[in-house]
């Protein structure tokens, strides 16, 4: 019985602790707390040639055929009858619809650009960073790497941003050679 209501002690001990722990990030606000937990929430840019994915699930990849070299690829990324401006323009047209967005890279370099994208409830901070190129045929692609900093699994939110942007661009995907 001792042992019992030490378990039940400890748990109800651990479950108040984490209650006041979300009350006190709510009125501090999450935006303050995550950084002094984890960092920031930027988790910089990326190579994408050189990009290794962790073994978390909670990170997603699109990239062309032949550009990201580990193998790692979620999906790969189609070429659109657009220029890399024009891709560029739509793209952000698809992330202007966004909830909980905000640019991050500072538009340093016009075809790589880098976004923090928050939960709704508790904030939790991804980053997703996207690189536009110009393929030999004039149509142009894009790498998008969408992950987590907080937690092991995302349940799917990566692979959906990048799938709801990718599905924005659809309509100017160019005609694939048979």
């Amino acid at each position: 019985m001792i042992i019992v209501q030490k378990i039940f002690t400890a748990i109800f001990g651990l479950a108040a602790f984490c209650a006041l722990l979300i009350l006190a990030a709510k009125l501090i606000g999450y935006d303050r707390v995550w950084p002094a937990i984890v960092g920031p929430a930027d988790m910089g840019p990326v190579n994408f040639q050189s990009l290794k994915k962790s073994s978390s699930p909670n990170q997603y990849l699109a990239c062309p055929s032949g550009l990201c070299q580990s193998g790692e690829v979620d999906l790969t990324a189609p070429s659109y009858a657009l220029s890399t401006k024009e891709l560029r323009t739509l793209l952000l047209q698809a992330i202007e619809q966004e909830e909980h967005i905000e640019r991050v890279d500072g538009d340093l370099y016009p075809l790589k650009l880098r976004f923090i994208q928050r939960s709704s409830f508790f904030r939790f901070p991804d980053t997703a960073r996207i690189e536009f190129f110009t393929n030999p045929d004039a149509t142009s692609t894009l790498a998008i790497f969408s992950s987590s900093q907080i937690g092991e699994d995302d349940f799917g939110v990566n692979e959906a941003r990048v799938k709801r942007w990718l599905d924005y661009l659809q309509p100017f995907e160019a005609p694939t050679s048979s």
